[in-house]
């Protein structure tokens, strides 16, 4: 229970020192999807190019899909741009239609002001018709109003006669002009996808290894403190029994700064072996250290100087004194 309380303790630690790295790349992610919706939102596209002129009658361009291949009940698209002169007043909900075609729902409306002090108009709204017949036809009309005199006036929208068939458009007339597939903007967000993807990817790989790095060198930094710490507690006790002083709290203290620099919690050595591993670089060392400590603490008897110089060759293996690690 404490040794994962430690280890939770630990990760909380790294985690905490590379809060500034995770936050980045938080905020690399949110401004990629960002900038992903801000240039591919739903008002977004293209606006027709007006050509000036002195009149006061708004400008009108209409967009459909095609004038062919439709059939009875489908729900036709349309997209009508308007250029509002400065001085006039479109009336927005003035459409009135008229023909084989009914408006389905309510127009979506995007206006955007210009500087001169015109206005764009877009009027984005679906039409459908349950009329029969090889060609069909809609005809709009809009109110708009002259503010200087007050007076309505109407402005007709290009008419839509759509031809109806199950295959083609039925006409003769053999249409010039590339047959490609216009992409439009979906190939735009299909290559922002992408790139937002890969650069997202690329992103959080590198600050992922980034991470598992200073994770390393910092466990390694730790590991290093900690053996500093634990050499000096081990040339204290050592300093006194090499003097003659054989006070058991002397291999107390060895036995402790060794614990402590490999967070042994295990008891005996049986448990300790199974504790290390047989991957630790210094399992041999920490049971032969252990080992002879153990003696005096729990079996009372004295070490032969064979046997301290064998723990102190051990100890110096696991942790070099500053002259030995500095050669």
């Amino acid at each position: 229970m404490k040794r994962g309380t430690a280890l939770l303790r630990r990760w909380g630690e790294k985690l905490k020192k590379h809060t500034p790295t995770l936050g980045i790349l938080f905020v690399a992610m949110v401004v990629t999807v960002g900038g992903i919706a801000l240039v591919f939102r739903s008002d977004f596209r293209r606006w027709p190019e007006f050509q000036p002129t002195d009149s006061l009658t708004p400008q009108v361009v209409c967009h459909y899909e095609r004038d062919y291949g439709w059939r009875t009940g489908d729900l036709i698209p349309v997209e009508i741009f308007l250029k509002q002169q400065p001085g006039t007043v479109v009336d927005m909900h003035s459409l009135a239609v008229e023909g084989d075609f009914d408006i389905i729902g309510n127009p979506e409306i995007v206006t955007r002001d210009r500087k001169d002090g015109s206005r764009l108009i877009l009027l984005r709204f679906k039409i459908q018709s349950l009329s029969v017949g090889k060609k069909l036809s809609l005809r709009m009309n809009m109110l708009w109003r002259d503010q200087s005199t007050g007076a309505d006036k109407s402005i007709s929208i290009p008419a839509f006669e759509p031809y109806t068939s199950p295959t083609w458009d039925g006409r003769d007339l053999i249409q010039d002009g590339s047959a490609a597939y216009d992409q439009g903007n979906h190939l735009w967000l299909n290559c922002a996808y992408l790139f937002g993807g890969a650069f997202g990817a690329g992103l959080f790989f590198y600050l992922s290894r980034r991470l598992k790095i200073a994770a390393v060198e910092a466990k390694s930094r730790a590991f290093q403190t900690r053996r500093e710490i634990a050499r000096g507690e081990f040339d204290r006790a050592w300093a006194a029994i090499a003097s003659g002083d054989l006070n058991v709290e002397h291999y107390k203290s060895i036995a402790r700064c060794l614990r402590k620099l490999f967070h042994i919690e295990s008891k005996s050595l049986r448990e300790i072996d199974f504790e290390l591993g047989s991957g630790h670089p210094y399992r041999q060392q920490t049971l032969a250290i252990l080992g002879l400590c153990g003696r005096v603490m729990y079996q009372k008897k004295a070490l032969s100087r064979g046997e301290h110089l064998a723990l102190k060759e051990a100890f110096d293996q696991i942790a070099p004194p500053p002259e030995q690690a500095a050669g």
